[in-house]
């Protein structure tokens, strides 16, 4: 995964679900991923606005 997309941390004690879930909506939707330390958003659209992501492991199925 680092190989691949070297901007996440991929870290097995972190946050490695959300990292996941951001990927794949800012590859999903051509978002610009957030500077890191940036605060209540992950990324930024098209139209520069600001965007949360979310992912979580209680789903029953993937989403966007």
């Amino acid at each position: 995964m680092r190989s691949l997309a070297p901007e996440f941390k991929w870290s097995c004690l972190g946050n490695l679900l959300g990292d996941y879930g951001e990927c794949v909506a800012i590859d999903h939707y051509g978002f610009t991923k957030a500077d890191p330390g940036a605060s209540g958003y992950d990324a930024i659209d098209e139209n520069g606005k600001k965007v949360q992501i979310k992912a979580n492991h209680y789903s029953k199925q993937i989403g966007i």
